[in-house]
């Protein structure tokens, strides 16, 4: 099941203990997604839930940069905090060892990529959100990987779930991103990857078969990312 399964439950929302974050009200979850994870990692939500706001209409929106102003559906806002909480894992997903999924996207420079463009070249592939602190913290990781193995023959693709081309456009020049960035405006790629934590990041190999996948970009996730990609380059 992934993040985009999850359905807010009819009863009543939610409500983390403990200081309120400005400007947003508590969201109805998911069972098994309530209390414990939020109380746990209430810091991580507080730090992403100060750049929300409400409108007078009462839609949420994100505040980027102190300025720009974005409505973000409320579906795709629990799943990004869904994402942005979970615990990092190199993940024994059933993806591992088979071939990784085809598509095609548009990317952020208006061209239409599709991943088997790059079978017989290592891809490193990763979905992630403007609106996620650790897809940030991950993103300037992946392009210095970018510039050091492309000549070796890696390609990092990144995916936006969120689909904005002009915020991920912003976005992608803030960080110095020179990879393409493809806008995955209805999901339906994250979905074919069964999405889970975000940023959610895949090695694949020369045959188009992944060989890792990362979630959370926590701890080590560097290392164990680098290892790996250490090892595909050295085949």
């Amino acid at each position: 099941m992934s993040i985009f399964d999850v359905k807010p439950n009819k009863g009543k929302p939610v409500e983390r203990r403990g200081r309120k974050a400005s400007g947003l009200r508590a969201l109805p979850v998911r069972d098994g997604y309530d209390s414990g994870a939020a109380r746990k990692y209430a810091s991580a939500l507080d730090a992403d839930a100060q750049r929300l706001v409400r409108n007078p209409q009462g839609d949420l929106l994100t505040k980027e940069h102190g300025v720009e102003m974005k409505r973000i559906p409320v579906q795709l806002l629990l799943t990004i905090l869904i994402a942005c909480l979970a615990t990092s894992t190199t993940w024994s997903s059933p993806l591992v060892d088979e071939p990784a999924p085809d598509f095609a996207l548009h990317g952020i420079d208006g061209k239409t990529l599709r991943l088997s463009e790059y079978r017989s070249e290592i891809v490193l592939l990763s979905f992630a959100s403007d609106s996620c602190a650790r897809c940030r913290q991950a993103l300037p990781f992946f392009e210095e990987l970018n510039r050091q193995y492309q000549g070796a023959g890696l390609n990092v693709i990144g995916v936006n779930i969120e689909g904005n081309a002009k915020v991920a456009t912003d976005l992608a020049a803030e960080l110095g991103l020179n990879f393409p960035i493809l806008l995955d405006t209805g999901q339906s790629v994250s979905r074919l990857y069964d999405l889970n934590q975000l940023p959610l990041t895949l090695l694949i190999d020369r045959e188009g078969v992944v060989q890792l996948i990362n979630q959370g970009f926590r701890g080590d996730s560097g290392a164990q990312i680098s290892a790996g990609l250490a090892r595909l380059l050295a085949d």
